[in-house]
C-alpha cells in the first residue's frame, strides 16, 4: 500500500488555494522521491523516479477542486508464490480515498467537498527485501476489484 500512496498526489496545506511556484513544484517532487525510495527498488524505482509529481497533481485536480490528502486500504490480497531469490509475488488492490476541497478566494478559505474514491486496480507485485525492508520491484495491472460486490473484473 505504501508504494501506491507514495505515488498518489495531494497538496500540502500550505499550498491550498495558490498557484504552484517553481519552488513549490520542486518541494513536491523532492518529497515524492523520498516517499518513493522508501517503498520501491530496482526497476520500479527507476521507472517512477522521473515521474512529474506536480504535473500529475494538477492533472488530477479538476475545475476548482484540489486534492488535499489521501489514504488507502488494501481491499484485495492474494499471495501467489515465493521466488528462489527470496522475493514474493502477490496480487493486491488498494482503494484510494482523496480529501477534496474547493478554494473560496473571496472568503480566503478551503471548502470541504465529498471525498473522491478511485476504482480499485488489482496489480501483481514483485516484492523483495532491500535495506532491511520489503519494497516493490515490479508491478503490473492484473484486474479491477469492486469492494461492494467483492467481484474481480476486467474494467472499472
Amino acid at each position: 500500500m505504501g508504494f501506491e500512496l507514495a505515488k498518489a498526489s495531494s497538496r500540502p496545506a500550505r499550498m491550498i488555494g495558490k498557484k504552484l511556484t517553481a519552488a513549490d513544484k520542486a518541494a513536491l517532487q523532492s518529497a515524492y522521491l523520498r516517499r518513493l525510495q522508501r517503498f520501491a527498488g530496482g526497476p520500479k524505482l527507476q521507472q517512477w523516479r522521473s515521474w512529474d509529481y506536480a504535473r500529475a497533481l494538477l492533472d488530477d485536480e479538476w475545475d476548482t477542486r484540489e486534492l488535499t490528502g489521501r489514504k488507502g486500504k488494501v481491499v484485495y490480497w492474494d499471495f501467489q508464490h515465493r521466488d528462489t531469490d527470496g522475493g514474493v509475488e502477490v496480487r493486491a488492490g488498494v482503494e484510494m480515498r482523496y480529501r477534496v476541497v474547493t478554494w473560496d478566494a473571496a472568503a480566503g478559505r478551503a471548502v470541504p467537498q465529498q471525498d473522491w474514491v478511485t476504482s480499485v486496480s488489482v496489480n501483481q507485485y514483485t516484492l523483495k527485501e532491500a535495506d532491511g525492508v520489503w519494497k516493490v520491484f515490479g508491478s503490473e495491472h492484473w484486474r479491477y476489484y469492486d469492494p461492494a460486490t467483492h467481484q474481480l473484473g476486467t474494467g472499472p
